[in-house]
């Protein structure tokens, strides 16, 4: 064993892509030393992530064929440049959970943790990895997942790393997203006995935002670490004054209601652009939107609608816009996102320029831009459209918001300050 760089495995939902998609882990770890790093996941489709060269995933669909059929090879150990993976396993996951995302039906959700609690992802394949792989140190993130939770205790049973870093990034804990779900009490229940669990077992528990902080400290009794997402590099801020028609810029999914953000927005822009077009809203999505939600939407000269871009893609038009949007649900029905701090915004904070959060008041993100006073904020329709007047009148304004979020970033989130708190949790003490 190297006390100075331990074996770690790094545990994760979906694969690591230099693409897109969440890429805090391999953020955290882009320096390690890339022969004592390891990285299992549980989707079918392959990493081109070199932060990591040496993989293990699960393919949940083999794992319901298992159910049928003992024989199946669920799991698959690869090293990037060494193996093609199956094309037709990863394009047949993404219809079944573009069927789950489409129908948001509880039992779809259910049925899937009973195919992972029958199936066989146990296997000889995956015991053989973590004998390879020998981790001193194992980290991951507390999933909404009960089976990827289930996985991680698998795990640490039959490695007994001398470390255990779990990661809450998403409020997996409480009964406040959606309170008056009877299938969502239900599974609340049963995902809180894993959480509980792995909260118990690990040696440190990194919180993602001050108000997750709060939560998990006080429903656990623990003293947790505030850890996002390290800034690597600070855009430089635009000097020139925004021309009109001023770009403002959305890159995401649209779910969890914010499509229904974004109609709302675009209600503001008819009244702002009604004597010429002051303010244009461009949204790259690849979330496909209900025929009645593209006619709110899809409005000449005050909306675009356009394709999924990867990460560099969006880097490049991001220099372009003048105003970045973080948008989250203005309602208080759906609070999915209210202890989540999307790995977007530390993108934002380091973009160099303004950010723009909608959404409603008690959305971790939302709160954060407020008191930080990193950004605009809109927390219902009024302000919204008042959001958009003072962009569109006092455009100069843009500059110094866009100041606020880079010293926000700088202070708060500077690759030196994250990655000396997550060096301490892996070297000091033990």
């Amino acid at each position: 064993m190297s006390d100075q760089h331990p074996n770690i495995l790094v545990c994760t939902v979906g694969a690591w892509s230099d693409s897109g998609g969440s890429n805090t882990m391999s953020e955290l770890v882009r320096d390690y030393p890339k022969d004592k790093l390891a990285c299992l996941y549980i989707r079918a489709d392959i990493s081109d992530s070199n932060v990591c060269h040496h993989y293990f995933h699960i393919y949940e669909g083999r794992v319901m064929k298992s159910m049928l059929k003992q024989d199946v090879q669920t799991g698959e150990e690869y090293f990037i440049g060494e193996h093609g993976g199956s094309l037709k396993d990863a394009e047949q996951e993404k219809a079944r959970y573009e069927i789950y995302r489409r129908k948001s039906n509880w039992f779809y959700l259910f049925a899937r943790e009973w195919v992972w609690l029958l199936g066989k992802w146990k296997s000889k394949e995956l015991d053989s990895f973590l004998e390879k792989v020998n981790p001193e140190i194992v980290i991951f993130p507390i999933e909404s997942y009960i089976h990827f939770n289930r996985i991680n205790e698998y795990i640490i049973k039959k490695c007994k790393p001398r470390k255990v870093l779990s990661y809450l990034w998403d409020d997996n804990f409480t009964y406040k997203q959606h309170p008056n779900s009877v299938g969502y009490k239900i599974h609340r229940w049963w995902l809180r006995q894993g959480v509980r669990r792995l909260i118990q077992k690990s040696t440190t528990v990194f919180s993602i935002c001050p108000k997750m902080k709060r939560e998990v400290d006080a429903e656990y009794g623990i003293d947790s670490i505030l850890l996002t997402k390290p800034i690597y590099q600070f855009n430089e801020i635009r000097q020139t004054a925004p021309k009109y028609p001023i770009k403002i810029l959305y890159t995401g999914k649209l779910i969890y209601g914010r499509d229904n953000t974004i109609a709302e927005i675009v209600d503001a822009l008819k009244i702002i652009n009604q004597n010429g077009t002051k303010a244009l809203l461009q949204v790259y999505t690849n979330t496909e939107l209900s025929q009645e939600m593209q006619l709110k939407v899809c409005v000449k000269e005050c909306c675009e609608i356009k394709g999924f871009i990867p990460q560099n893609e969006v880097i490049k038009i991001q220099k372009e816009a003048d105003v970045l949007l973080y948008a989250e649900d203005l309602s208080d029905t759906n609070l999915t996102a209210r202890l989540s701090f999307s790995t977007k915004m530390t993108d934002y904070l380091a973009s160099g320029n303004c950010i723009w959060a909608v959404g409603n008041k008690d959305l971790a993100p939302i709160e954060y831009i407020k008191e930080e006073a990193a950004g605009i904020v809109s927390i219902d329709k009024e302000s919204v459209l008042d959001a958009l007047r003072v962009i569109t009148e006092n455009p100069e304004i843009l500059k110094k918001y866009a100041e606020k979020a880079r010293e926000c970033g700088i202070q708060k989130h500077d690759k030196e300050i994250i990655i000396r708190t997550f060096n301490n949790a892996l070297f000091l003490n033990g």
